[in-house]
């Protein structure tokens, strides 16, 4: 599977890190997306979804609540309805968002679940 992480981190200490490297492990196409790096375990990080170019199945977002619905409001208007908020990284405003707008996503799990 091709996922876009956003807020992917080079830091070995933060847990966005630790998600790319779980993810990695099992065997999934990354694409981080952060827009401080321009690599990230020495692959290519994009500053924002409207940089990437290739497709991809899944956006999962590791972001706070407000972070993360302007990063829904930018995918949406990409197309781009399938995504997985991390525990942290949702909200009820964001969940109605998602619901109003038609997203396939999964909210409040784990991806390394």
């Amino acid at each position: 599977m091709k996922i876009v992480l956003v807020w992917a981190s080079k830091n070995e200490d933060k847990f966005w890190n630790i998600i790319m490297k779980d993810l990695l492990y099992r065997w999934h196409t990354v694409i981080p997306v952060n827009p401080k790096e321009n690599e990230i375990e020495w692959i290519k990080a994009y500053k924002d979804l409207w940089e990437i170019k290739e497709d991809f199945d899944i956006i999962n977002i590791v972001t706070p609540p407000k972070v993360t619905l302007n990063i829904l409001k930018q995918a949406n208007m990409l197309w781009y309805k399938k995504v997985w908020c991390q525990p942290w990284s949702s909200n009820r405003e964001v969940k109605d968002y998602l619901v109003k707008n038609g997203f396939d996503y999964i909210a409040d799990a784990c991806i390394m679940m």
